[in-house]
Order: C-alpha cells, then structure tokens, then sequence
C-alpha cells in the first residue's frame, strides 16, 4: 500500500477534502489509486454499480445521456471536479456513461472499501455524506443555471 499512501498529500489538497481531520484522511487514502483513461474510453456506463468514485486532476470527461440520436453531453469535467456520486445512494448504480474526452488522470476511490470504513466509523460516515451532498447540492444548482441559459425564463 506504500503507493496508496502516497496519495494523502494530493487527497489533502482536494478542495473536497481540504481540512479533513487527519484520521479521515488515512481511512480515505486506504480507498484510493492513481488511474488513467486514454481519449474516448469510457470510465462507466449507464447501469453499471457504482463501486468507486473519481477525482478528476488531469483532463477532461464527458458525462453522457444516451438518446434516440445517441449520446448527449450532460455536463464536462476537468480537474478539481468529482466524478460519481451514486456509490452514495442505495441500489449504487450509475445513471449516466462517462468518457474521457482527452487523457485523463484521475484518483479513483473504491466506494466498496469506503462504504465499509463509513459503516464502522459512522463520524467519518457522516463527514462523507455531508461533504458530497455540498457537492452534489452545487452540482445540481449549476445544472439548473445551465438549463435556464438553454431554455430561457419559464412562461408565466
């Protein structure tokens, strides 16, 4: 695990986790490894279970929806940004595809090997919970924001 290990200091860093107590860190840090995506591979699919969750350093990925005419960007990511929230949320299935846009270096986290570390220690649980449903929560409001850009004000 010495390379896990190595992984604390840029765990550290992540906007997500800056200030994290020490401990948190360790336990989060067990969970994760380097990996790497080459242009146009995709890191899930729609449907998949959600054993693991990505912080994006290098690159970019594409969060799709599939249509009738095919797939349709959701949202892009680069680094700094959270891939995969549905290891959160009870079945833990993915609900879109994502694929690297360019070469993407990322941390993955096994959310198997985290959900258990939250289910013994439920601070270090409730820390998790409360810091990716900030996440989520300004995901979803810029979502929302991007949606009226396309769509306008609604009709009164």
């Amino acid at each position: 695990m010495t390379e896990t290990k190595s992984l604390r200091p840029i765990l550290e860093e992540h906007p997500l986790f800056r200030g994290l107590k020490s401990e948190y860190l360790d336990l989060l840090t067990d969970c994760a490894a380097n990996v790497r995506f080459d242009q146009d591979a995709y890191l899930f699919h729609a449907g998949d279970e959600a054993n693991d969750f990505f912080l994006i350093r290098h690159g970019m990925v594409a969060v799709e929806a599939e249509d009738i005419k095919g797939p349709i960007v959701v949202e892009t990511l680069g680094p700094g940004d959270i891939l995969g929230w549905s290891w959160v949320i009870p079945p833990y299935n993915r609900k879109f595809a994502t694929r690297a846009v360019q070469l993407t270096r990322a941390i993955s986290v096994d959310a198997l090997c985290l959900r258990q570390k939250c289910e013994a220690d439920p601070k270090f649980g409730y820390k998790m919970i409360e810091l990716f449903s900030k996440n989520i929560k300004e995901r979803l409001y810029n979502a929302w924001w991007q949606m009226a850009d396309i769509y306008g004000p609604p009709a009164r």
